[in-house]
């Protein structure tokens, strides 16, 4: 429970700086046309403890990792495999063959096959 409520605490405290920074430059740019601010975002943001969010940069993070995992996983499973390993690529395409000529197939020819 104690991380739910410093999680909030910061999404609160993200909220009330963000808001806070754009209420006080929208006040400053009226008050003092003449002025020309240039108010950094992302020094407030780093000074508060924040940092911007970019969804990109961490899905294709995330996205990495797991073409890395399946990568390892499928290196694993052939090393690791029951059968030896002429056997098992024959297998594995034989497989990988049926799935490409059934993915061509319309789902009528595939209900007259079953």
């Amino acid at each position: 429970m104690a991380t739910f409520r410093s999680v909030m605490g910061t999404i609160y405290k993200a909220y009330i700086y963000k808001t806070l920074y754009r209420d006080a430059s929208r006040f400053l740019k009226r008050t003092f046309d003449d002025i020309d601010l240039d108010l950094d975002k992302k020094a407030l943001l780093r000074k508060v403890g924040l940092t911007p969010y970019s969804p990109v940069k961490r899905t294709i993070g995330g996205l990495s990792f797991f073409l890395l995992g399946a990568a390892i996983g499928a290196g694993l499973g052939a090393v690791l495999a029951p059968k030896p390993g002429v056997e098992l690529r024959h297998e594995v395409k034989e497989k990988a063959m049926d799935l490409l000529g059934r993915s061509n197939e319309t789902p009528i020819e595939r209900r007259v096959q079953a």
